[in-house]
């Protein structure tokens, strides 16, 4: 049981990596800090959906019951 969940983890996330790696040699980038937390977070995607999940349940409860505050923009360029 544990390969095929180990396999269903890092197929995906060997993918990301290699794509996201080949990207920024591409691009030229060098390694700072965002292309290295880019690297880092291939390789815990499966952590970013509940993370998703619960900071849009939190979000909408916070606003739950308010209208968005509409604007009339009346500038004219």
């Amino acid at each position: 049981m544990t390969l095929p969940l180990t396999l269903l983890w890092l197929v995906p996330a060997l993918l990301m990596l290699g794509m996201t790696f080949a990207e920024g040699m591409a691009g030229g980038n060098r390694f700072d800090g965002s292309r290295l937390v880019g690297l880092l977070a291939c390789l815990i995607w499966p952590v970013t959906l509940p993370a998703l999940i619960i900071g849009s349940l939190v979000h909408a409860r916070s606003h739950r019951g308010k209208p968005p505050v509409l604007t009339r923009h009346t500038d004219v360029i």
